[in-house]
């Protein structure tokens, strides 16, 4: 029974997309970086999936540049990496709470159970112990999201150049509400639509972040090197887009 719905489901997937391809109206993805403030785009944008001559489609965290059609556009979001790792340790230390919970892994716990804090977490990646350097590298590289890398939803620069045309908008965070209001104006959303003001909805950290040492710093300058590049690469994308 259950294979059954989700066939049906499918099917009516399949033949609602094809409606709305042959409508002629232009397909914007929202690619969903985990924490860049995705959560609080998506929460604004999400009533608006079929209006006007657009149909927005908000996906999960494993969407990619790669999963979009070619000819269909892309919206997403980037963060200061460093800032990313903070929000992202504190999350998931927290399994997600308040505003969802996702239980540790085994690995996470792990992790945690390692480190209490991203500060200590980051010194030791550089640490003389070649034990706690080791525990470090495993911690980052199993905690959600802090695991992750911007390459991992674009393959390459490359590639990323090859679809071109489909970059509907870079947003980031650090200009958030700037971003969010080109975006209601391109897309011609009404004047109510807005982004959340609630903290959980908005997926922020309730407390303030432990402050990082130089050290700490220094380190996660170097294992997120190709993020930091890959957000020069979109200002510099962005930059020749408006002067095209």
């Amino acid at each position: 029974m259950e294979s059954s719905k989700k066939t049906l489901t499918n099917y009516l997937y399949r033949i609602g997309r094809k409606y709305d391809q042959l409508s002629g109206k232009t397909f914007i993805h929202f690619i969903h970086i985990g924490k860049t403030g995705g959560s609080a785009v998506k929460y604004a944008l999400e009533p608006y999936q079929r209006y006007g001559s657009y149909i927005f489609i908000p996906h999960s965290h494993s969407f990619k540049l790669m999963d979009a059609q070619p000819g269909e556009k892309v919206i997403f979001f980037l963060r200061d990496p460093i800032k990313r790792y903070m929000s992202a340790f504190y999350s998931r230390q927290r399994k997600g709470l308040p505003h969802k919970f996702y239980e540790w892994t085994a690995d996470e716990e792990i992790a945690f159970g390692n480190f209490s804090d991203p500060d200590q977490l980051a010194q030791s990646l550089s640490s003389a112990d070649p034990d706690e350097r080791q525990r470090a590298i495993h911690a980052m590289n199993s905690i959600h999201h802090v695991n992750s890398h911007y390459m991992n939803w674009f393959l390459s620069q490359e590639y990323f150049l090859s679809r071109a045309a489909d970059i509907f908008h870079i947003g980031f965070l650090e200009t958030l509400e700037k971003d969010f209001e080109f975006i209601k104006k391109k897309m011609r959303l009404p004047e109510e639509a807005c982004l959340p003001a609630d903290p959980a909805t908005m997926h922020k950290n309730p407390l303030p972040p432990v402050p990082l040492s130089s050290q700490a710093i220094e380190n996660l300058k170097s294992w997120y090197k190709e993020d930091y590049e890959f957000i020069d690469f979109c200002h510099r994308f962005l930059s020749e887009k408006v002067s095209e």
